[in-house]
């Protein structure tokens, strides 16, 4: 039986699958390594590695005919994208919040405006119903005994 070892790998850009590296042999465990080396190119944190990532979008590792690892790799791209998107709604949710907040605090101003109005015409009217009446000529009545 021949034993296949590979790292295929899917071109993000032009979506072709490229075995990246491939060995096979007659006896399982045999020639590898080199495969294994360059899986690990693929999943270490090296910039390397991270170029790779962004040049392809899906790998499969292949060792002695059974799929050892599969990997799909997101664009960097795309998803800096939906994370700009959803700063977005929530800035436009937290700019409507703070819209009917202050939409609400201007209502309450209002109200409590009209009442300092309400109260000082109330005022007003008690003081002139309780206010010594006046004569036709405007002086309070008993004025003149003054």
């Amino acid at each position: 039986m021949l034993h296949l070892s590979y790292v295929a790998a899917r071109s993000r850009a032009t979506g072709a699958l490229e075995f990246i590296e491939h060995a096979c042999s007659v006896a399982a465990g045999h020639a590898a390594a080199d495969v294994a080396a360059v899986y690990n190119m693929f999943v270490g944190q090296t910039t390397e590695a991270a170029e790779l990532r962004r040049e392809y979008s899906h790998i499969v590792y292949v060792v002695d005919n059974v799929i050892r690892a599969h990997h799909e790799f997101p664009d960097e791209s795309a998803l800096i994208a939906k994370q700009r998107s959803a700063a977005i709604t929530e800035a436009q949710r937290d700019l409507d919040a703070a819209t009917a907040a202050e939409k609400q605090h201007a209502a309450s101003v209002q109200k409590l405006d009209d009442a300092r109005k309400a109260k000082a015409a109330a005022q007003a009217r008690l003081t002139k119903l309780t206010a010594p009446p006046e004569t036709a000529t405007g002086k309070p009545v008993g004025a003149h005994l003054l």
